[in-house]
Parts: C-alpha cells; sequence; structure tokens
C-alpha cells in the first residue's frame, strides 16, 4: 500500500507535461532577454535578431500544442539558470541558442536542431587566417559575456596550436581591435559575426571552425511534448517557413 502511495505521489510530481500545458491553456518558454534597446549597447550583434526568430518559433510551437500561437508565455531568465529552469519544471521548455553538448543532454532532452552554427573567426579582409592552423603564434580576442567563455572554447579546439588570446570588454571593442590591426582574429558564433560584416566591409570571415546544432531543451522523459516540438519544427522546415522566419528576423 504504501509503495503504492509513493508511486501515485511521484506521478503527480511529474505528470505529463504536454496535459499540464493543455489543462493551463498556455506554453511556458524561456528565451532570451529583452536586453539593452539599442544593438549597439549590446554585447551580441545578433542578439535581436536570435531572439526574434526564436520567439517565432515559440509561437509555432504554441500553435502545434495549443492550436493558438497567441498562447505563449515567455520566461525571461538568466541564461546559465535556462537550462536548471526546464529541468525542474519552472518552465516548458527553453529555446535560446542552446548548443546540444553532452553535459546538457544529461540535465535536459533536446528536440531535432531548427539551428546550426558554431564558433567562427572574424579577421581583415584578405587575411590569410583560413582555421585553426592559421592561428599558430597569432594574437586572438575574445569578446567578455556573463554565461559563454568562446575563448577557452577556442583553446580547447587548439589544442597544441599555440596562441595568445586576449578579452575586450564587448564585440565591438574586439572587431575594432581586428580592424586596426591589434589582432588577427576576433572569436565569435557565426551568427554574431555575419550581423556584423552586413555593415563593416573591412572585414571578413573564416569558414565554420566546428558545428554546433541548436534545439529547443525539455525536461527529460516528456516525450509527448518532444514529439510535438519535433512535428512543429519539422513542419516548419518541410514548408520553408523556418529559413523564411530567420531571414525576416535578419539571420
Amino acid at each position: 500500500m504504501r509503495a503504492l502511495v509513493l508511486l501515485l505521489i511521484a506521478g503527480v510530481a511529474h505528470a505529463d507535461r504536454l496535459d499540464e500545458i493543455r489543462a493551463r491553456g498556455k506554453l511556458i518558454a524561456s528565451v532570451k532577454n529583452q536586453g539593452p534597446s539599442a544593438p549597439e549597447l549590446h554585447k551580441d550583434p545578433a542578439h535581436f535578431q536570435k531572439r526574434g526568430f526564436e520567439i517565432a518559433i515559440a509561437h509555432a510551437i504554441a500553435e502545434k500544442v495549443l492550436g493558438d500561437p497567441a498562447k505563449l508565455e515567455l520566461k525571461l531568465l538568466p541564461k546559465a539558470s535556462r537550462v536548471a529552469a526546464v529541468a525542474s519544471g519552472v518552465v516548458d521548455l527553453a529555446i535560446t541558442m542552446l548548443a546540444v553538448t553532452d553535459d546538457r543532454k544529461a540535465q535536459v532532452d533536446f528536440s531535432r536542431p531548427y539551428w546550426v552554427g558554431g564558433l567562427t573567426l572574424l579577421v581583415r579582409k584578405g587575411s590569410p587566417i583560413a582555421g585553426l592552423a592559421e592561428l599558430d603564434g597569432k594574437r586572438v580576442v575574445v569578446a567578455q559575456q556573463n554565461a559563454n567563455d568562446h575563448g577557452a572554447e577556442l583553446v580547447r579546439m587548439a589544442g597544441k596550436i599555440k596562441l595568445t588570446l586576449e578579452r575586450a570588454k564587448s564585440f565591438a571593442e574586439g572587431a575594432a581591435a581586428v580592424e586596426a590591426g591589434k589582432y588577427d582574429a576576433l572569436v565569435a558564433p557565426e551568427a554574431n559575426i555575419d550581423v556584423w560584416l552586413r555593415t563593416h566591409p573591412k572585414l571578413a570571415r573564416t569558414p565554420r571552425l566546428r558545428d554546433e546544432r541548436y534545439a529547443v531543451a525539455v525536461r527529460k522523459g516528456e516525450t509527448r511534448l518532444l514529439a510535438a516540438v519535433d512535428e512543429a519544427i519539422a513542419a516548419l522546415e518541410k514548408s520553408g517557413t523556418l529559413a523564411r522566419l530567420a531571414a525576416e528576423n535578419g539571420l
């Protein structure tokens, strides 16, 4: 009898999330914070483009799950706490350029990817740097960020390649230093660099250093919710809407 009671309690504590969402009548999604209103004040040059793209996807998931794209509540949390918020059930899902990594997969489940990107290098136009091999003996700058350390990722990828890594207060500061010749390259996510290049013709970028797949995070074991999210993303992909949403949001 006691075992049955404990089983019932466990079931209540972790009821099917899809049923919970439909009962409450709204989907709760963690997304990027609004941040400074002016793009030039933000640490991430592509912040608003990525945020708009992912919010559009969140609306599409709400439509799939609840039949109405407006039945969506956006929960603005610090990036460092978004995965934990999914794992603990504070939110139904997180869609915030979360790269699928083994560490994160140990905490949450991931949907099929909705975006593929990765780190790349911002360089001066005409630079001989085309990838990691050309960084030997070079000076690389990385913008300081609260929740990411792209410099540490670069060093891990570089392995035995000897490079000097320094930090700038912002992407804009680091990019200006590359353009002025103070550094040989700036390391950053591909989308950030691509957005920056649209207004800085003296700069260029290398090919992607490594592919990263970005996906929607849901609580572990929520197979029905995960299937619904996968179906929504697959439908957006098949119809060409996913590519259109990315383009409309500047990605």
